[in-house]
């Protein structure tokens, strides 16, 4: 043997057993020694950065509500009205189970009627599609694209909507109308006609399909049988829906100018708009017809009444600063038509009307 192997040999074996090879072959690897090291070793680590002790495992444990009991209190908000809190709440859920049919419907009602907040909600019922694609699903998403004037979306979306079954009477009622909603918007009159009577076959006492009928025979320019539609949904009409009762009313006023030669119902306006004071086509009609007749006074107030529900409205702000400045009130004509422009600065009318006030208050100032 040489010398060199005689040193790579150990000179004697360890006069103990060896219980673990981790421990090496010069110390016991004997569980207490073990821990009574890694005790002196954190001793010395807290020590040294002076940390708290660990808490016990139950304290680490977060309280945190189940998806019920948040599912549970957004509705009891929705109930009592509070979205802005049950949003909240329906966020968590949604970070938590982002694709939770029932939190998706919850959040679309909570949604506002602003621009931003129509967008959100149509990319809910889009993703509501996604995830549970059934017949009203696309056929809800379908009527929100249709009330935004998407009407080639809305239509291709409703299509789809045909690929799902369902036993839904009234969700087919309401496809059918919808069709012929989107076909008469697209200037398709025998599409509308089409759908409109499956609609009509379905249920032949819907006052907003008969008023539907109405429109469709108006753009036809069957003036008399547009007349009569929209006669029968007034009566069809119960007392309480006063939006689709003004309707039939302006309908009935347009119709019957239209068969008496330019002759005016005026009462069927007054009539609407005492149903429904923010009809914005009855009272741009009474406008009209109060400019013709000299009844500034008049059409001046039912604008304000008008302005007091939609104070957003630049065009008809225009038109009461308009009338307000025929009656001389060029103070009220301002601020009206101030309204406009802070409504909508781009309206180009609102602008050169103010140029023009502004003149008429110099010339009233100086005399």
């Amino acid at each position: 043997m040489t010398e060199l192997e005689r040193l790579r040999e150990p000179s004697q074996k360890p006069s103990f057993p060896l219980k673990d090879e981790v421990a090496g072959p010069v110390l016991p690897a004997d569980k207490k020694y073990l821990a009574k090291a890694i005790e002196q070793f954190n001793g010395q680590f807290n020590d040294q950065l002076d940390l708290p002790p660990i808490p016990a495992a139950n304290l680490l444990k977060r309280n945190v509500p189940s998806i019920d009991q948040l599912m549970a209190s957004a509705r009891i908000l929705i109930q009592h009205s509070d979205k802005v809190n049950a949003r909240h709440l329906l966020r968590q859920i949604l970070s938590i189970h982002s694709f939770l049919p029932e939190a998706i419907e919850l959040m679309i009602d909570c949604v506002d009627s602003s621009e931003c907040g129509i967008e959100e909600q149509l990319k809910l019922r889009a993703t509501l599609c996604r995830v549970q694609p059934s017949f009203r699903n696309f056929l809800r998403l379908s009527q929100g694209h249709y009330e935004n004037r998407d009407y080639r979306v809305s239509q291709q979306i409703l299509e789809q909507a045909f690929f799902h079954t369902t036993e839904n009477s009234e969700d087919l009622f309401d496809a059918h109308k919808l069709f012929g909603n989107i076909a008469l918007r697209l200037g398709d009159f025998d599409a509308a006609e089409e759908f409109y009577n499956k609609a009509f076959a379905m249920n032949s006492r819907s006052a907003p399909l008969l008023i539907n009928i109405a429109t469709l025979e108006a753009q036809r320019g069957n003036w008399t049988e547009s007349f009569a539609r929209y006669d029968e949904a007034f009566l069809t009409t119960s007392l309480k829906d006063k939006e689709n009762r003004a309707k039939c009313l302006v309908g009935k006023y347009l119709a019957q100018k239209q068969m008496s030669n330019g002759k005016d119902e005026v009462s069927l306006l007054e009539a609407a708009l005492e149903l429904k004071p923010s009809d914005r086509t009855a009272v741009h009609l009474y406008c009209l017809w109060a400019y013709q007749h000299e009844k500034i006074e008049k059409a001046a107030d039912i604008l304000l009444t008008y302005l007091d529900l939609n104070p957003m409205d630049d065009e008809m702000s225009l038109i009461a600063a308009q009338f307000f400045s025929l009656m001389g009130d060029f103070g009220t004509a301002a601020i009206e038509v101030e309204k406009a422009v802070l409504c909508n600065p781009s309206n180009e009318a609102a602008l050169d009307l103010i140029v023009q006030l502004d003149s008429l208050n110099a010339e009233v100032s100086l005399a």
